[in-house]
């Protein structure tokens, strides 16, 4: 005796839950290769926040003292009354990352150190989580009246005069 054929050309309630399962096992399978896609992109993306805010943060800085007439700049590891004060801390607020540290330092540069004054300062900021270094930027401005530390200490605090017209 032969077995009847379903002549309604449908699937059974078996075949249905079968197709199901291996499609679900195909679309696991075809997910998990794009996981460490997405993270990396997540990371990637968060690094490039990270260096966009330390640049503008740089060029705030650089814009702040470039053109200052005065030539009375002072380096220290402290604000100094009665001048303007640049330090990390004016700063932090910026990363939205709460366990995001930044830290930045000057340093006097010079062309010849027997013979001339100091004729620049050296900036080198650095973002740091978890105490591991994310990202540093440094960089050096030219000071045409810049006649201040005569040493070549690293300070975390720069210190200045705002001339008054």
């Amino acid at each position: 005796m032969m077995n009847k054929i379903n002549k309604k050309g449908g699937f059974t309630l078996i075949e249905l839950i079968v197709s199901i399962g291996i499609l679900m096992i195909i679309l696991g399978a075809i997910g998990n290769m794009f996981v460490p896609v997405l993270r990396n992109y997540h990371t990637i993306n968060t690094d490039v926040d990270y260096q966009n805010t330390l640049n503008n943060i740089s060029s705030s800085i650089d814009e702040q003292i470039r053109y200052l007439n005065e030539d009375e700049i002072i380096l220290s590891d402290e604000c100094i009354d009665g001048y303007v004060c640049i330090q990390a801390a004016d700063y932090q607020d910026q990363f939205y990352d709460s366990s995001i540290e930044l830290e930045l330092s000057f340093s006097s540069f010079y062309y010849n150190y027997s013979t001339s004054p100091a004729s620049g300062i050296n900036k080198v900021m650095s973002i740091k989580k978890a105490g591991e270094s994310v990202y540093t930027l440094s960089n050096s401005l030219k000071m045409m009246n810049y006649s201040g530390n005569t040493d070549t200490g690293t300070y975390t605090c720069l210190n200045y005069k705002v001339s008054e017209k």
